[in-house]
């Protein structure tokens, strides 16, 4: 097991990450667009800029949707 890592400015556009056991992952600059398992990455630290997409891909990965009733 990985106790730190850090991932700064990588493109992990659909990357899988459900496996991952590392408690301190750094993540800042990196591209999280449609990452798989993103629930896995418990305690990760990101920038304010990447909110959306990795907040995208935990919609994804718990199975949430999203619905307009109108």
């Amino acid at each position: 097991t990985i106790e730190e890592l850090s991932l700064q400015r990588c493109d992990l556009t659909e990357a899988e990450v459900s496996k991952a056991k590392v408690p301190a992952v750094r993540l800042q600059g990196s591209i999280l667009t449609d990452l798989k398992g993103a629930d896995h990455l418990r305690g990760a630290v990101i920038h304010p800029d990447q909110l959306i997409p990795l907040g995208v891909a935990l919609v994804a990965a718990l199975s949430v949707v999203i619905d307009d009733p109108d």
